[in-house]
């Protein structure tokens, strides 16, 4: 029925927004019901949950509406009639007027905002705390690296997922885990009687942000390619750029470029990151956290994998995931330190992962770095947990 409508794709877009809300705003347990009639030429879509609501106590209270969408005004008014049986001291209604020609970049942060939304409830779930904003990204702590590890996991599925339904912000979404020691320091504040402010601040802090900057510039391979296909022979436009491999750059390689996310050092001892990496604290913490859980590997081409499961809680599957050494960045201002790429394996199946005879995560990382890591001899052994 969406199909025949003048603007189905807007309808479309109304609905899944409609079934979004639904879907995040209610809580575990509890369900959400759709149904819908046709009346005459008009399609009715019935959304209902056993969520909250608005379940504020507004009773004596000025209540201000924020209406940043101007339709038929159906859902206004019944708000404003549920709103008055709860007896405010005042209603009053602000409408965002749109200016012409914003449609596109109002739609684009409105999808920026839902991702967001969608990060924030992952964190949230997992006991994550949102410190600070650094520049185009956050910063969350947390007090288990277990709970950071499947965090990034989801986060990355929410950004692939996003980019399948044409996510404007698609140069790419970079992930650091670290462990060290953080501390507060106050922060002086510009207006007399306010209380001190406090900012997250310390060495690992510095590590994350060079750990999230390391990408490539794309852009001279771009100028290769628009060169050679302007005509220039290819052998004059590499020699011409030949320089640059002896220089500070960070050069592409293109054979990663395949995966949608990857990490790797570059021949400039640069880091490269277009997707997950952690640092050694970080792996030591995951040993911790995670002795005893069984260990596997998975080949893929040149890359190996060492390969653990993390338990999502009862009734969840739980996650695949893949940990490699890259070896030694390079990182502007801090001396060269171990970094280590993470992978979502959700697409590996359980006949691509071999059991290993290490146990212990550090120990299986740096022997499947030298290439000693053993396979067992038992390929059930994997997965399988002690007294289960």
């Amino acid at each position: 029925l969406l199909d025949r409508h003048p603007d189905h794709r807007a309808c479309a877009r109304a609905v899944t927004a409609l079934l979004r809300n639904a879907v995040e705003h209610t809580p575990p347990g509890t369900t959400v019901q759709v149904g819908s009639q046709v009346v005459g030429d008009t399609v009715v879509v019935v959304v209902c949950d056993d969520g909250p609501g608005i379940d504020r106590d507004i009773a004596d209270r000025d209540v201000i509406i924020v209406e940043d969408i101007i339709d038929s005004g159906l859902t206004l008014s019944w708000l404003m009639r549920n709103l008055r049986t709860r007896n405010p001291r005042s209603i009053e209604i602000v409408t965002l007027l749109r200016r012409a020609g914003s449609e596109e970049q109002d739609g684009s942060f409105r999808q920026m905002f839902r991702l967001q939304r969608r990060i924030h409830h992952i964190a949230q779930a997992r006991r994550l705390r949102l410190e600070k904003y650094l520049g185009d990204g956050a910063f969350y702590s947390a007090r288990q690296a277990v709970g950071l590890l499947s965090t990034a996991i989801h986060v990355q599925r929410i950004y692939r997922d996003a980019l399948a339904e044409d996510f404007p912000f698609d140069r790419g979404m970079r992930v650091a885990l670290n462990f060290s020691q953080y501390r507060l320091i106050p922060i002086a504040t510009a207006r007399r009687g306010e209380p001190e402010r406090y900012e997250f601040f310390g060495h690992g802090v510095i590590e994350l942000s060079r750990l999230t900057t390391g990408k490539a510039k794309r852009e001279i391979e771009d100028l290769k390619t628009m060169l050679i296909t302007q005509g220039y022979p290819e052998h004059t436009v590499q020699r011409f750029f030949s320089p640059l491999l002896h220089r500070d750059v960070d050069l592409v390689e293109k054979a990663e470029l395949t995966r949608r996310f990857y990490a790797y050092i570059n021949k400039n001892g640069h880091l490269v990151n277009e997707g997950i990496v952690a640092t050694e604290p970080l792996v030591r913490a995951l040993r911790r956290e995670l002795a005893g859980v069984p260990l596997g590997r998975v080949v893929e081409g040149e890359r190996s994998y060492v390969v653990l499961e993390v338990e999502e809680g009862a009734g969840a599957a739980p996650l695949v995931v893949g940990l490699r050494s890259l070896g030694r960045a390079s990182l502007k201002g801090l001396e060269k330190m171990p970094v280590y790429e993470i992978v979502d394996g959700e697409g590996w199946g359980r006949d691509e992962i071999e059991p290993v005879t290490t146990v212990d995560l550090v120990e299986a990382m740096e022997r499947n770095e030298m290439g000693t890591l053993r396979v067992a001899v038992e390929p059930d052994d994997w997965g399988t947990r002690p007294g289960v």
